[in-house]
């Protein structure tokens, strides 16, 4: 599962457990914000929930620019310096109600950072999954 869908997984789950509470109370417009900002089937019904709910397109703009930078925020983890030479890759991480990857799996980039996978699983996500 990517980040992105983990994400979207993630806002989904949050959205509908706001709307199942007793008494049901509106969803906020950064739930929508996220939604609409990570994409997906949902991503212009969210993306008009935010504007009806913000009041304004300006309103609606600046909710839906900060719900991608968040997103992004998630999505991007910065290490400390790992080895002599520049490298990127790209690994997909995957949680299972926990702060740590249960799986790491590099998906491409330099191969000399494959190692990097190991010590990701140890790393403490800043995500936060509704459980």
């Amino acid at each position: 599962m990517s980040s992105r869908v983990a994400a979207l997984f993630s806002v989904l789950i949050c959205a509908q457990l706001w709307a199942q509470s007793s008494p049901p109370s509106p969803i906020p417009a950064d739930m929508f914000a996220l939604a609409a900002a990570s994409g997906g089937m949902e991503a212009q019904s969210s993306q008009q929930q935010v504007l009806r709910l913000a009041g304004s397109a300006s309103n609606a703009e600046k909710d839906l620019s900060q719900a991608t930078a968040e997103l992004e925020k998630m999505r991007v983890f910065h290490l400390a310096k790992i080895g002599s030479q520049p490298a990127t890759a790209k690994f997909a991480l995957l949680f299972d109600n926990s702060s740590t990857p249960d799986r790491v799996q590099l998906q491409d980039g330099d191969a000399s950072l494959r190692e990097v996978g190991e010590k990701l699983q140890t790393l403490q996500s800043p995500v936060r999954f509704p459980e």
